[in-house]
């Protein structure tokens, strides 16, 4: 199954969309990430596989390929750990995710939800190109709330466990795209 959910790196003061695809599909065990990704973004593999699985989540086994596009643009950091790691739990479970929704936070293998930089500017920028709802880590939740105009900016919880678990469960919703 295919899952696609937004994220925003930075540009210098402004924001880039990035558009998480994964894709879960029949073949040998592995998890490829493609889409120019520094090795900071590449070690994404590790935390995330580790924070799914101490979330009580079952990690897919299967062939299991992450896009990160557009594929000429260099991502970096960690500020996506998050997104990945909510779009392979949708693709796992064949649900689409929530419309106009981004997500922006790194994975402790223990699966807490923590800082990134340049949330006020990723949450504004998101809010201009019309995105409703944005998950933060809860350590950035007073900086996104700077940002008016945006109907729900939401905290992701300390520990992506409680997001992400009643994110499977969840019904699917109709397609965003």
């Amino acid at each position: 199954m295919l899952a696609t959910v937004d994220s925003c790196l930075l540009a210098g003061l402004e924001g880039r969309l990035v558009e998480v695809q994964a894709d879960a599909g029949n073949g040998k065990t592995e998890f490829q990430l493609v889409g120019l990704a520094a090795t900071s973004v590449r070690e994404a593999r590790q935390r995330v596989r580790s924070a799914i699985k101490n979330s009580a989540l079952p990690f897919p086994l299967a062939r299991l390929t992450v896009n990160l596009a557009p594929p000429e643009m260099r991502k970096e950091g960690s500020t996506l750990d998050l997104a990945i790691a909510v779009s392979i739990v949708l693709a796992h479970d064949g649900r689409k995710p929530p419309p106009r929704t981004a997500y922006l936070g790194e994975l402790a293998l223990d699966g807490a939800v923590r800082h990134v930089d340049g949330v006020l500017v990723a949450v504004r920028w998101l809010r201009d190109h019309g995105f409703g709802t944005v998950f933060v880590p809860a350590a950035d939740a007073a900086e996104a709330a700077l940002v008016d105009g945006i109907p729900a900016c939401r905290r992701a919880p300390r520990s992506s466990s409680t997001w992400l678990t009643s994110t499977a469960r969840k019904k699917p919703s109709a397609p965003s795209r």
